[in-house]
């Protein structure tokens, strides 16, 4: 499972880093955990990674400008401006 992090370790100790760590694993829960009933782990592991791939590669945040994780990554990496 490939998760796209962006600087580094989190510093789990501020308020902001933790309300980003809720608002994702809401995100998660809504898209993966509320949404079947699993029969086992591996089942659980597959959703996650379809999860996964759509969240980092389609998914529109509105902290990146409503860019995915990797299209923003990839355009801030080539100097591009948003």
């Amino acid at each position: 499972m490939d998760f796209l992090l962006i600087g580094g370790q989190p510093d789990t100790g501020k308020t902001e880093t933790i309300s980003r760590l809720e608002r994702f694993n809401g995100s998660y829960r809504r898209g993966v955990l509320d949404k079947y009933i699993f029969e086992d782990i591996n089942q659980v592991r597959e959703q996650t990674m379809t999860w996964v791939e759509d969240y980092n590669n389609n998914r529109p945040h509105d902290a990146l400008g409503k860019m995915a994780p990797v299209p923003y990554a990839k355009f801030n990496s080539l100097g591009g401006t948003s």
